[in-house]
């Protein structure tokens, strides 16, 4: 738990186990918030809305195993600074969830990766467990798993990835 502002520069990555911010902590000089499946940055004993100015987050899934963001409950994590977000995505399961507050989003860049491209059709790569996503603007998306004309969309408590088509041979 950082009950302070750290401020180390490079990388935060948590692969297992939870990094907590209460009090005054943060991580806002990071350059990235990397979390693994099973990892979880948890600002839940934040009394307020919490900003983050990392450069970007990574987060992935495994199975039903994936990264977590926890937030104060009643609160936001906002990812309003054009924060870019890479999904690792196993192709069924959420790569992020948010176990608790809400999640803003505003314009960001998404890459998502996975093992081979993906077939044509909807998937979701986060999850809210209760309330709803905040978003704003549109949101671009590439990635290796990106194989034909994408897009992002949020809806309810969902981030979702809409493949229209599968690229044809030149």
């Amino acid at each position: 738990t950082l009950t302070n502002a750290h401020p180390h520069t490079g990388s935060t990555i948590v692969n297992k186990g939870v990094l907590a911010l209460s009090g005054g902590g943060t991580i806002d000089n990071s350059a990235q918030l990397n979390l693994a499946a099973g990892g979880t940055f948890d600002g839940s004993a934040l009394a307020s809305d919490y900003t983050p100015r990392w450069g970007s987050l990574s987060a992935s899934g495994t199975g039903t195993a994936s990264a977590t963001i926890t937030g104060a409950s009643g609160y936001m994590v906002n990812l309003i600074y054009l924060q870019p977000i890479t999904l690792t995505y196993d192709g069924s399961n959420p790569a992020l969830s948010i176990s608790q507050g809400t999640l803003r989003l505003n314009n960001n860049a998404f890459t998502i990766n996975a093992a081979s491209p993906l077939a044509p059709g909807t998937y979701t790569l986060i999850r809210q467990a209760t309330g709803s996503i905040s978003a704003v603007g549109t949101f671009s998306v590439t990635g290796t798993a990106i194989g034909g004309p994408a897009s992002i969309s949020v809806v309810g408590g969902e981030v979702k990835l809409t493949i229209s088509a599968a690229l044809t041979p030149p």
